[in-house]
């Protein structure tokens, strides 16, 4: 199974930070694992650089893109999408400061939802602790003055 946690970045943050990106990796992984009298500090850091999760306007963009799906199914604030012609499934769910995509089978699924998310806001940042990966759902343009 795979298990993807998608922070949302503030504006200023994520371009500071791009392709920099495995400090960002750094401190997340702190955060998710660090449980000493550090974490009081190192949640303060993921608050002050992350956004809340909109839930209901995501919830909506789901409910847009997936309404016609007999695999879709949404409750409070957990999604699933079931493929069966792919052998792929995946759940979302949204939590305070990020959203976490579980899934199995091929990518179909939890691509489909990072799709999603990708055009809702494009300051996400999916990290998969397992692998030790990391990307923006939507890689961020600079733009070069000369």
């Amino acid at each position: 199974m795979r298990t993807f946690y998608v922070f949302l970045l503030q504006e200023e943050v994520a371009m500071h930070y791009f392709r920099r990106e495995s400090f960002l990796y750094d401190l997340f992984l702190a955060y998710k694992t660090n449980h000493s009298d550090e974490h009081e500090y190192i949640e303060k850091q993921v608050k002050y650089i992350t956004k809340s999760i909109p839930l209901q306007s995501i919830k909506s963009a789901l409910e847009q893109t997936f309404s016609g799906k007999d695999h879709f199914h949404m409750n409070q604030n957990k999604c699933s999408l079931l493929l069966p012609d792919k052998k792929s499934r995946a759940t979302l769910q949204a939590k305070e400061q990020a959203i976490v995509i579980k899934a199995d089978g091929s990518v179909d699924a939890d691509t489909a939802f990072f799709e999603v998310l990708r055009k809702y806001d494009k300051y996400f940042l999916a990290v998969d602790f397992d692998s030790k990966q990391y990307g923006w759902l939507r890689p961020i343009k600079k733009r070069n003055f000369v």
